[in-house]
């Protein structure tokens, strides 16, 4: 199944909006139940997610973000999903222990036909650091998530000071290093779509195949970033493998850049990840 690039949140306490985001050209609506619902609120909102799924609302692909799962709150949520038969397309694991969290959550929820595909939200340090470390992609594991204003907290930085390149590039280059897909941190400026677009592009010149927003004003510019065929390359990687099964020079020039067999292989690895994701 390929990887979806927009995912937007949606607090699950406010239905009104649920049903807007729903009808958005989103990939994929997370319906949060963890930042944006107070504790007050966390039964509403299960209630809420429930009520999308039971009138069939559900026209898009579907994530759910629970509570940590290691408190009261996120056992409480994978339980009433459990309970009312509620199995989104995508389960997201906020603040996660990289190799305890989904076996733990596969468990308590149970046995469903089709279970969710679980990704891990990487934003405090030590599970930034446990990725790191992974020799290999945790069971039950479909890829992560990068969580920059929980990850700036736990290191006491102001996050509107800091895009976190490096730690960015480092989830990228270790989720590449283990074959799984890695979906980047929301930009939190919904007003400054130059900015959004910056962002994005970045995103995708790390190796991040998708990335989390927070407002349907972010989708038009983002969507379009993450293309897994770029058709600009189509006549150049055709007239190099050309030239390769000629035995001729494989390295051509078009305009201004001189191209060889790395972009070549740059587009076999995409054609690659998408067969991958078929499966």
């Amino acid at each position: 199944m390929h990887t979806p690039a927009t995912w937007l949140y949606v607090p699950s306490v406010k239905e009104q909006i649920m049903h807007k985001a729903v009808a958005s050209a989103a990939d994929v609506v997370i319906f949060d139940l963890e930042d944006s619902v107070p504790d007050s609120e966390k039964q509403n909102a299960r209630n809420n997610i429930k009520s999308i799924f039971e009138a069939g609302q559900k026209t898009c692909l579907s994530c759910v973000r629970v509570n940590q799962v290691s408190t009261a709150e996120g056992v409480a949520d994978l339980l009433f999903l459990r309970e009312n038969n509620i199995c989104p397309d995508y389960l997201l694991l906020p603040k996660a222990d990289v190799e305890k969290d989904a076996w733990f959550a596969m468990n308590l929820l149970g046995a469903f036909e089709k279970p969710p595909r679980l990704f891990l939200l990487i934003e405090t340090v030590s599970s930034f650091v446990q990725l790191r470390n992974l020799s290999e992609k945790p069971e039950h594991v479909e890829g992560v998530f990068f969580g920059s204003a929980d990850f700036s907290a736990d290191l006491c930085v102001n996050p509107g000071e800091n895009e976190f390149l490096w730690a960015r590039q480092e989830i990228a280059l270790q989720s590449r290093r283990l074959n799984m897909p890695a979906i980047d941190t929301p930009f939190f400026n919904v007003h400054d779509r130059e900015a959004n677009c910056r962002h994005g592009r970045q995103a995708r010149d790390m190796g991040f195949v998708g990335v989390q927003l927070i407002h349907p004003k972010q989708l038009d510019d983002i969507g379009d970033l993450f293309s897994l065929a770029p058709p600009e390359f189509a006549g150049i990687t055709a007239s190099i493998d050309s030239a390769r099964q000629n035995g001729d020079c494989a390295v051509q020039r078009f305009d201004d850049f001189v191209f060889g067999p790395p972009l070549l292989r740059y587009v076999r690895n995409l054609e690659k990840r998408m067969d991958n994701e078929k499966c």
